[in-house]
């Protein structure tokens, strides 16, 4: 039982932070990487009922440049799931029946492991495909440029192709440390970093480095932050 509500509140970090990061982060996803021109978003419920109920992670209404409107549905997962495909198909059922509208699903994973669910379901008489991506595939600069250090934060679950990835991790603690923004603001950054870096499993070996001239707690925060990343990504 333990491990169980370890794995429980573990979860619940996780999807807390990308909620928190959804608005800034769903329009950098859609324009960096998916490559739809968005001009306009209407937020839909994230639950969804009708007889039953569920609940996705990002959920809008959507019309481009072209003036198509659709549904746009994005999907966090941090594990590997076998049944991802069914589960997928679930929600287009419901999403279809509420809107009847065109739905595009796409499942972003960001989990360490290699990814290896299923994309799709070929059964008698049914058919049904969504988009799945790995967060690990998509190239660091997508977002290390950013100007929101909540997305600058995301760079470090991407691919750093030969970049040095501590270089990449002070850049983004020092990028935090230079916000003009209230300490306990900065210290938020700080500790979503921290959860991100979960993700793609450091270990304790690190050497010291200064972050900023800043006297505030956030600077020596920052700095022991540093000291327990390891810079060996997967």
């Amino acid at each position: 039982m333990p491990n169980e509500k370890n794995k429980i509140a573990e979860t619940a970090r996780y999807d807390k932070l990308f909620r928190e990061i959804s608005p800034i982060f769903l329009t950098v996803f859609v324009e960096k990487v998916l490559g739809l021109d968005i001009v306009e978003y209407t937020e839909l419920k994230d639950k969804l009922q009708m007889t039953r109920q569920k609940e996705t992670d990002t959920l809008r209404k959507v019309t481009d440049r072209n003036g198509d409107t659709f549904i746009l549905h994005l999907e966090i997962q941090r594990k590997n799931e076998s049944n991802m495909a069914i589960q997928m198909a679930d929600y287009w059922i419901l999403l279809h029946q509420l809107y009847k509208l065109p739905i595009r699903q796409y499942v972003l994973y960001i989990g360490p492991e290699r990814m290896n669910m299923p994309d799709r379901l070929d059964l008698p008489n049914f058919s049904f495909r969504y988009t799945l991506m790995s967060f690990s595939d998509l190239p660091y600069g997508l977002f290390i440029n950013a100007e929101q250090t909540e997305i600058k934060m995301l760079a470090i679950l991407g691919n750093l192709g030969n970049a040095d990835s501590y270089e990449v991790t002070e850049s983004i603690v020092r990028a935090i440390d230079r916000e003009k923004a209230p300490v306990s603001e900065k210290q938020k950054r700080i500790n979503q970093l921290r959860i991100l870096v979960q993700l793609r499993k450091f270990r304790l070996n690190y050497r010291f480095s200064k972050v900023g001239e800043s006297s505030h707690k956030l600077a020596v925060d920052s700095a022991n932050f540093l000291l327990g990343l390891n810079h060996n990504f997967r």
